[in-house]
């Protein structure tokens, strides 16, 4: 509906446009016209007083024809004398008719007056050529005398006339350049008028077909967002993400590069809906859209792939970042208190990566994850995908044990919360960098998640003491190994209880419980204790922050061959993408 709105405007727009170029039109036209008519009844002025004008030059050549005529006395000149007279009286006779037919008022007048005198002078000298035909000369020169004076009166009335017409003329002439003048002056405003209206028009067609473009364009971008949105969550949908995954995959060829892909799937979705409705599910559902958003870095992306799946790509991340992700977007959900969780899947990619080689190994670890006991993060590479018929019943069993043990624990003690996923994800990760087949790798993550559940018998004072602790409560603190110990013995993670007992040994043989040195502590407690030591390191404590990454690398490099298994640490600064000989020289 939107689009039509800059449609219809600029329609209406158009219209009037138009119709405003008509009235111009009309209006320029009309003055054109006007001047026309104008320039036409000055030219015919003009021609009129043309032919007065002449009227009284003939009237006055005329008139002067008439008086020299009675100069001419003599006999045998006086035929010829007396016909120039009377031609002279025609030109008279005509000119007056001039003067009766274009004159104005006033010089009708003055033709009345012409033509009385013109008729006494005329009489008078025709009495004077009669005397003169008679041989009376005295009597000739009397009427002559008396013909004179109206002769004389005459001239003076043409050439007042023929003055006052001429001055007449003048002024036709100037009112005829004047009008002239307008016309080529409005002529030329017409014509500049029109280009004017022209380039208006085109300025406005011009600036409707841009916003009718804008429109458009923004029409076609909301559609593209609507068809790449998901109308729930206001995050990408799985179409945006195949196209995304596909062009990540292609630059990461291109560049050499690393991605992590996070699968991530809300727990008891179908639970929420029978329960509470489909509305506690759409909302549980918005509440995992939003929290991915909030933890989104620079350049990351999420996507609802499906009714209760979701997926981040997130390019230049290792696998440690993509965990580091997947703690923040726990942490993030659990400050909500709202009840929802969410179990995750990560994968890291390399440059042989494929699209469905990756999603694969993001689904196994991801459905490990939900086998595990839910709300866990899981990244196991080379891992087969968990068979998840009844016939490993047992094997979920004993993840979803170990899962609620680490919970306990990191409830118990509020400043090391989430610390028993992130030490067993850093086991997984070191036991795959070291070669060790999925099934160990398996069962080292598990040891990783339930390696502080001694801590479950040691006083909430100690735990959360917002200082160090003195000799005495480090005492009681080292018992935890042995109480973690004794408590998986009775339970379906046996197999991994010496781990979880060892994983404070160190290789000089001054940890506890048991002082073992080097090859002698099993091989899945060095692992388990570089990955606790990291984490400790780098987690925030209530009387010190945390390391950052580098610096904590740095630290297990010094205390290779006395506190760490040196194959331990290269596997977990392989594991993070970091050199072995980059962080020897730091």
């Amino acid at each position: 509906m939107r689009s039509d709105r800059p449609k219809r405007r600029s329609g209406a727009a158009v219209r009037i446009v138009t119709a405003g170029i008509c009235v111009l039109i009309l209006v320029l036209a009309g003055v054109a016209i006007t001047g026309g008519i104008e320039a036409d009844r000055s030219t015919a002025r003009l021609a009129r007083s043309g032919d007065l004008v002449q009227a009284y030059l003939d009237l006055t050549r005329a008139v002067a024809v008439q008086h020299a005529a009675g100069e001419d006395r003599k006999r045998r000149t006086r035929p010829r004398t007396r016909q120039r007279f009377d031609k002279a009286g025609v030109v008279v006779a005509r000119s007056l008719d001039v003067l009766g037919r274009f004159g104005d008022p006033a010089d009708r007048e003055l033709r009345a007056r012409i033509e009385v005198y013109e008729r006494l002078f005329t009489l008078e000298f025709e009495r004077y050529f009669d005397a003169l035909d008679a041989n009376d000369i005295a009597l000739a020169r009397t009427f002559k005398a008396d013909g004179d004076p109206w002769a004389e009166v005459l001239q003076g009335l043409v050439s007042e006339g023929g003055t006052a017409q001429a001055s007449e003329s003048l002024r036709e002439i100037n009112a005829l350049r004047d009008s002239q003048a307008n016309a080529l002056r409005f002529t030329a405003v017409a014509v500049l008028l029109g280009l004017g209206v022209m380039v208006a028009l085109w300025l406005v067609l011009r600036s409707l077909r841009l916003r009718i473009d804008d429109a458009t364009e923004e029409d076609l971008q909301r559609l593209q967002h609507a068809a790449l949105t998901d109308s729930l969550t206001g995050i990408r949908n799985h179409r945006a993400f195949e196209e995304d995954l596909a062009t990540a995959l292609a630059n990461l060829r291109r560049h050499g590069t690393t991605m992590s892909l996070v699968m991530i799937d809300l727990d008891e979705l179908k639970a929420i809906n029978d329960s509470d409705g489909h509305q506690a599910g759409d909302r549980a559902i918005r509440t995992v859209g939003d929290r991915l958003s909030d933890t989104l870095r620079a350049g990351d992306s999420v996507y609802r792939i499906g009714g209760d799946e979701f997926a981040a790509l997130l390019p230049e991340a290792s696998t440690w970042a993509a965990f580091n992700f997947a703690q923040r977007l726990h942490a993030s959900l659990e400050s909500d208190g709202g009840g929802v969780t969410v179990s995750v899947g990560l994968a890291e990619s390399n440059m042989l990566s494929t699209r469905d080689g990756l999603i694969e190994k993001a689904d196994i670890a991801l459905l490990e994850a939900k086998a595990g006991g839910r709300d866990t993060v899981v990244f196991l590479s080379g891992m087969e995908r968990p068979d998840l018929t009844d016939s490993s019943e047992d094997r979920r069993h004993r993840g979803t044990l170990a899962s609620a043990l680490a919970r306990a624990v990191d409830a118990k003690d509020s400043y090391t919360r989430s610390h028993s996923e992130t030490v067993a994800e850093l086991c997984a990760l070191i036991a795959t960098n070291l070669g060790l087949d999925g099934e160990h790798v398996a069962a080292v993550r598990l040891a990783g998640l339930v390696h502080d559940v001694g801590k479950i018998g040691v006083p909430d004072a100690i735990l959360q003491k917002p200082a160090r602790l003195d000799e005495h409560e480090f005492e009681i603190i080292k018992a935890h190994s042995a109480l973690g110990h004794r408590i998986l013995h009775g339970t379906d993670l046996s197999h991994e209880a010496p781990w979880v007992l060892h994983h404070h040994e160190r290789m000089d043989g001054a940890g506890y419980p048991g002082s073992l040195v080097g090859d002698e502590i099993p091989l899945e407690s060095r692992i388990i204790h570089v990955a606790d030591a990291f984490e400790a390191m780098t987690s925030d404590r209530p009387y010190r922050r945390g390391m950052p990454d580098g610096d904590a690398l740095d630290e297990l490099r010094r205390h290779v061959d006395t506190q760490f298994d040196p194959a331990c640490v290269g596997a977990l600064l392989s594991g993070l993408g970091v050199e072995p000989a980059v962080a020897a020289a730091t």
